[in-house]
């Protein structure tokens, strides 16, 4: 009776185990999608800056202004697909993490409440990163806002030379 205890005892510790090395690789692999989100996002900043440079130097074509903004739009896409990839990995991981708490394993419990705070730190980072990248996209659009009205103006000035020189 009592080897086959200790038998299911380490059966279920091989299961905490394995479970544990699966959360632990979701986290890693979270982390570095993180990463890639956070080099897009200062790719973005990146690019709004040269954006903004160019706007004082001699102000970017209305053709460099849509490829920036094209770029941005599919990062941004990216970004959503990443987030919700991301979602939908830390809904496995809580579904998990419930399964391993109803353990009386007390190491489990703190690993399992260590990978709760990690996720948790994970998905702020993500929002931040993503409440950044909204804000490059808004900057983006004011400043195609405001090469329209400097386009515009130029047009203006340009075709009223041109009848007072005729």
């Amino acid at each position: 009776l009592r080897d086959q205890h200790n038998r299911d005892v380490d059966q279920v510790k091989e299961s905490y185990e394995i479970k544990l090395r699966e959360n632990v690789q979701v986290l890693k692999t979270a982390t570095s999608q993180s990463e890639l989100l956070k080099n897009k996002v200062i790719e973005a900043e990146r690019i709004n800056r040269q954006i903004k440079e160019e706007k004082n130097k001699d102000g970017p074509s209305a053709i460099e202004a849509t490829e920036m903004q094209a770029k941005l739009q599919a990062s941004l896409r990216e970004k959503d697909r990443i987030i919700d990839e991301l979602k939908s990995a830390v809904d496995v991981r809580e579904t998990r993490i419930k399964l391993l708490s109803k353990t009386d394993d007390a190491d489990t419990t703190e690993q399992v409440k260590g990978l709760k705070q990690k996720i948790e730190e994970r998905d702020h980072q993500i929002q931040d990163l993503n409440e950044k990248l909204r804000k490059s996209e808004a900057s983006i659009k004011d400043l195609r806002g405001s090469l329209y009205e400097s386009d515009r103006k130029f047009h203006l000035a340009s075709q009223e030379g041109v009848s007072t020189g005729q």
